[in-house]
C-alpha cells in the first residue's frame, strides 16, 4: 500500500496520519517535497518538488472497489498547481496500485499451479489532452492495461 509524506525546507518530515496530518495540515510556504512511498519501504515511488513559491499541492485518493475484478484498485492523484498570468497551470501524476490481486504461477518440479498475491504499482502522467489519447486509462484500469502489466510479471 502507498502512503505519502512531506518534507519541509528546514529538513523536517511529516508522514500522513489520518486526522492528525493530512493534506489540510501542509504548510505550503515551507513545503519542499510531497512524496509517495510504499508502506514497506522508505524509498519514494514518486517525488514532487515544490521549487516555486506559487506551487500548491494536489493530492486525492480514489478507490475502485471490488466489482469487475476480485481486487480493488487505488488511484493516488498527486501533483501541483499554480497561477501563472491568470492561468491555472497543473502537473498531475496518476499513481495506481492494486490491492489483493492474485495470480497463478508454476512452482516446483514438476510444476504445480500456485496462487500468490502480486499487487502492482504504476504511474501515468496526465495533461490536458492525455485522456483522449490514452484509451480511457485514466478512468479505471482496463483489462487491457492489467493484462499488459500482468504479462510482464508473469514472464519474469
Amino acid at each position: 500500500m502507498l502512503t505519502w509524506f512531506t518534507q519541509y525546507k528546514d529538513g523536517t518530515r511529516h508522514d500522513y496520519a489520518p486526522k492528525i496530518y493530512d493534506i489540510s495540515h501542509i504548510d505550503v510556504e515551507q513545503l519542499d517535497i510531497l512524496a509517495l512511498r510504499d508502506t514497506n519501504s522508505e524509498t519514494p515511488t514518486l517525488v514532487i518538488h515544490f521549487d516555486d513559491p506559487r506551487k500548491r499541492p494536489i493530492y486525492v485518493r480514489r478507490t475502485e472497489q471490488v466489482g469487475r475484478r476480485s481486487f480493488s484498485t487505488i488511484c493516488h492523484i498527486v501533483g501541483w498547481q499554480m497561477n501563472v498570468g491568470g492561468e491555472n497551470i497543473q502537473s498531475i501524476s496518476y499513481v495506481f496500485e492494486t490491492n489483493g490481486r492474485v495470480i497463478e504461477i508454476d512452482t516446483g518440479d514438476p510444476p504445480v499451479r500456485t496462487a500468490i498475491r502480486k499487487d502492482l504499482t504504476w504511474i501515468e502522467n496526465g495533461g490536458k489532452f492525455d485522456k483522449n489519447r490514452n484509451d480511457g486509462w485514466f478512468d479505471a484500469p482496463s483489462e487491457k492495461q492489467l493484462n499488459v502489466i500482468g504479462s510482464k510479471i508473469n514472464h519474469d
